[in-house]
């Protein structure tokens, strides 16, 4: 376990024994849009130069009345311990054991275009029927560069069923076929 893991875990124990693990982790996430909306903010809070003390004022001032005193207490720990660095990686770490923790299966949806709603509910169904113990959750993200169909990930397993890669078989294959003409 890398050092975000244990403080993603820790902070996941504490969220669960006080019943706000979720509340927790949408403050992370607010907290970790921000952060990327706002480079400025980021370097402020990420600055050797600037003291701990001055860090911990902007950052409540500007969270304290949206996010959980535990969220709170916890991102002054990071400002403290200098490891603000590894932030969204603490984030990742606690959206997968908030997932683990309450039997939820992602599943990353990448399409060409916005997703049909009965393909969604298909393949819903289709992955619900290997994994019927979970809750799923669906991302969806379009990359035109897969030109039609779907890219599934969830766990370590991909499922691809785009034109894109469909066409680098055919091409593969017509190459292959190619040079075993010519020899």
């Amino acid at each position: 376990m890398n050092v975000a893991q244990r403080y993603a875990k820790s902070l996941l124990d504490l969220a669960i024994e006080q019943h706000i693990a979720e509340l927790v982790y949408n403050d992370l996430l607010l907290i970790n849009k921000i952060l990327n909306e706002n480079k400025d903010l980021c370097i402020v809070l990420q600055s050797p130069i600037i003291r701990n003390e001055k860090k911990e004022k902007i950052f409540s001032e500007i969270f304290a009345e949206y996010i959980q005193p535990l969220s709170l207490n916890f991102f002054t720990l990071l400002l403290r311990k200098s490891r603000i660095v590894i932030f969204k990686n603490i984030v990742k770490s606690y959206e997968d054991f908030y997932y683990e923790a309450n039997n939820i299966l992602c599943v990353n949806i990448t399409t060409a275009q916005h997703f049909n709603e009965s393909l969604l509910d298909k393949l819903q169904s289709k992955i619900h029927g290997f994994f019927p113990d979970k809750s799923l959750k669906f991302n969806e993200n379009i990359d035109e560069e897969i030109l039609g169909g779907f890219v599934v990930n969830f766990y370590d397993y991909m499922i691809d069923k785009s034109i894109r890669t469909k066409l680098i078989q055919a091409r593969k294959q017509i190459m292959r076929k190619e040079y075993e003409k010519k020899y």
